[in-house]
């Protein structure tokens, strides 16, 4: 049984319905026991301070287990697998799925500048969008079926 966030004890179902007003929820399980949920409201001072300790996350090799080589100059970018594997199904089976069971993979037909537009998603939900990289990015997000990101950059020419 999978472990939920509103459940940490793990000792029950999963939720059956969900309850919600104003900032409240609250979680009815089978047993019909309720829980509440309370959403928060972040700062941006909040989010500016953890989008900055996950991008440090993205600097700290003793984190990471993979490289990517990129690029016809094969600029390297050490990652960790769990970060691109939430974002894109391609980058799963690439990080858990190779059946070399390398640590590093290279991909030739794609730049580095949009790729670490890729990666800075992947890590902080900051891509950090510019004239000189969008299209890049974009091009990657095609290929490598990366939805939320392909919509920020398809929004950027809005």
């Amino acid at each position: 049984m999978k472990r939920i966030l509103s459940n940490p004890g793990g000792d029950e179902e999963p939720p059956k319905k969900l309850h919600k007003s104003n900032n409240n929820a609250s979680t009815i399980n089978s047993n019909g026991k309720e829980s509440n949920l309370i959403e928060m409201d972040y700062s941006s001072s909040i989010k500016s301070e953890q989008r900055q300790r996950l991008l440090n996350v993205l600097n700290d090799q003793m984190i990471t287990d993979f490289t990517f080589i990129i690029g016809f100059k094969r600029v390297q970018f050490n990652v960790n697998r769990t970060f691109l594997s939430a974002i894109s199904t391609e980058f799963k089976k690439i990080l858990f799925f190779d059946e070399d069971n390398k640590n590093e993979h290279e991909i030739k037909n794609i730049d580095p500048i949009g790729f670490e537009c890729v990666v800075r998603f992947a890590y902080a939900n900051h891509p950090k969008l510019k004239s000189e990289n969008v299209l890049l990015t974009l091009h990657i997000c095609n290929i490598y079926k990366i939805p939320l990101l392909l919509e920020l950059c398809e929004k950027y020419f809005l």
